[in-house]
Order: C-alpha cells, then structure tokens, then sequence
C-alpha cells in the first residue's frame, strides 16, 4: 500500500501537474484559433449579397461618388458633403465593403458612395419633452441650422420656448 502511495506522490508532482496544465492551456487554444480561421473563411460567403446591395445603391441616380484624398476621414468627408460630421456613419454604413470594419482608414483614391437625403416635404411633427427647434431640424432637415426657418415657417415668437404637444410644420431646404 505505501509503494501504491509512493507512485501516486511521484505522479503528481508540481512538474507534472504543470506540464498537464500546460498542455491543456495550448489545447484550447488550438481550438479557439480554428474556430477563428474557419469563421473568417466563411464570412467571406456574405460578401456577394453586400455587394449586391452596394451595386444597387450605386445604380442609383440620387448618389454621388467622392473619390478619398489624402487626409480625408469619414466626419471631414460628412461635413463636406452633408454640412455635418455626425453624418459620418450614413457613408460607413453604404461603403462598408470598401472600407473594411475600420472606418478610420480610408485609402486615397478609393471611390465612396455618398447617399443622398430625400426629405419628405412638409412634414408634420408633435413637440415631445426636450425637443428644440435645432434637434427637430437636425432629426428632420439633417440640418440643425434650418431651426429659424422652422420657426419663422410656424409663427414661433420665441424659438427658445417650445412645448410639448405643439404641432410643426416643418419643410426642409
């Protein structure tokens, strides 16, 4: 019975006790990075319908087609195109093929899709609990500067005091 514990003590040593460890640690991550590699070649199964839906955003007659300069990021590239840099993520979201998954690298020379805003006009809008004419003409317009026109469009004395339930007519520029 004590030559049985000897061999059991001599088994499970700190060395092998490690070694065990070790191997399993180097396992699982053989394992992750197969799950990784097999993911990756399969996503490239999607790429045909994005870029289906690409191909018809650009047969579009109401795009425009902005070639990256040196420089340019997407909010810069907004703001020359939509007079707001918020609007950076309207453009990643139509060019996202182009771009790959980090949309602060844009290669020059590459061509990006713009799309173009079609408001509805006039459009009717409720007053909700902190609304101001800018966020309304920003939601609305995708122009926050146009608030004095909305203003001045509903006979608002004072554009600082709006209230909820007040009914807009908003018709954008």
């Amino acid at each position: 019975m004590k030559q049985n514990l000897k061999k059991f003590r001599l088994f499970f040593t700190e060395a092998n006790i490690s070694m065990v460890l070790g191997l399993v640690i180097v396992f699982c991550v053989v394992y992750l990075l197969v799950g990784y590699f097999k993911s990756v070649k399969n996503s490239g199964q999607l790429v045909p319908a994005v870029s289906t839906a690409i191909e018809e955003i650009e047969t579009r007659k109401d795009n425009a087609v902005y070639t990256v300069q040196s420089g340019d990021t997407l909010w810069g590239i907004a703001e020359k195109e939509y007079r707001n840099g918020f609007d950076w993520t309207r453009i990643y979201e139509a060019n996202k093929v182009v771009i790959g998954s980090d949309p602060w690298v844009l290669e020059k020379g590459v061509d990006l899709i713009i799309p173009q805003r079609s408001v509805p006009s006039p459009v009717e809008y409720t007053v909700v609990p902190g609304d101001s004419l800018w966020k309304i003409s920003q939601t609305i317009c995708f122009d926050g500067y146009q608030w004095p026109q909305v203003a001045k469009d509903n006979k608002i004395p004072n554009p600082s005091l709006i209230y909820p339930n007040l009914k807009l007519t908003i018709t954008c520029k």
